[in-house]
């Protein structure tokens, strides 16, 4: 047998990559929060359709580029494009610990140059202004608690969609922040966000007028 760096020059077995990509995602599920998985398992078809049958040890680096590139021509931006290609990566780096290929093909191929957008903050006059005319609506009061909910916690969107009274400790003026069915938290860790006063007035304020439009429906 003839070593190459340390390394055997062929596959402990072989596998074509339609058939390895399954047994990828089975593996990836418990190591990546769900919406990355589903967004990953999503992009399926488009793998299958540009690597198919082919047996993974076969593909090389050119292959990798010819991805690259064809995704760039089907529209794709070029952060899109380095997200797929880091889940190529992810692809290729499980298959070359399963023992499927000696040499993993995405190495050197870098990443598509990304321009970085500045997104300034809103400034504060703005966004009280914005919260003046958001209470202006029909559904004005409980509009205002969700932007300056948010505007405060810097929670993300289903996070605050989430929120129940159980997580909001206003005692200790602290809102908890946890992982829950259909809102798995990003690094599915929890955490704490502290109350801000004029939030806390405000969570107050709201909790009364809920109490009061729950109590006829006995929940």
């Amino acid at each position: 047998m003839v070593i190459l760096d340390g390394k055997s020059p062929t596959p402990a077995k072989r596998i074509r990559f339609a058939d390895l990509l399954p047994i990828f995602y089975e593996n990836r599920q418990a190591e990546v929060a769900l919406s990355t998985f589903k967004n990953e398992r999503w992009r399926k078809g488009m793998l299958l359709s540009h690597f198919g049958n082919r047996m993974v040890d076969e593909i090389q680096p050119g292959d990798i580029l010819a991805f690259r590139t064809k995704r760039k021509k089907d529209g794709l931006s070029n952060r899109a494009a380095n997200i797929e290609l880091t889940l190529v990566r992810q692809i290729f780096k499980f298959a070359a610990i399963k023992g499927y290929t000696t040499a993993n093909p995405t190495v050197g191929v870098k990443n598509l140059r990304e321009t970085v957008t500045d997104h300034p903050l809103t400034p504060a006059e703005k966004m009280e202004q914005f919260i003046v005319e958001a209470g202006k609506t029909r559904t004005g009061f409980q509009l205002v608690v969700w932007v300056k909910l948010r505007a405060l916690t810097g929670l993300r969107p289903s996070e605050s969609l989430y929120l129940e009274w159980q997580d909001i400790d206003l005692a200790r003026n602290r809102i908890l922040v946890r992982s829950k069915i259909g809102s798995p938290l990003k690094d599915g860790k929890f955490r704490v966000v502290e109350i801000h006063p004029a939030l806390k007035s405000l969570l107050l304020e709201w909790r009364k007028h809920w109490e009061a439009t729950m109590a006829p429906l006995g929940t």
